[in-house]
């Protein structure tokens, strides 16, 4: 990918579907949930399960906007470092 946003950085992007949300007493099971958080299973309450993660083309991550305020998801990755965002591609019009 190129650079998209930082001239010192190389963005990845991925998308995956969402296939269920769990929450309350139900949970995945151990083997669906990745090895660094399977200790802190018996604290999560939600668990957002999806399916394979698919690269993003780094040309098209300028067409993603934040879905809580619709600003423009590269101009927010330049000023945070937040792992995950709910965004969604905009087909037509800028963000806003």
């Amino acid at each position: 990918m190129q650079n998209v946003a930082y001239p010192a950085y190389t963005l990845h992007g991925y998308t995956a579907e969402l296939k269920d949300i769990l929450s309350g007493h139900t949970k995945p099971s151990e083997s669906q949930v990745p090895r660094y958080y399977r200790h802190l299973m018996k604290d999560i309450r939600s668990w957002l399960m999806i399916g394979p993660l698919k690269p993003i083309e780094a040309n098209d991550l300028a067409r993603y906007c934040l879905c809580s305020n619709k600003h423009p998801l590269l101009d927010v990755l330049r000023s945070t470092r937040t792992a995950n965002m709910l965004v969604y591609k905009e087909e037509t019009t800028p963000c806003r």
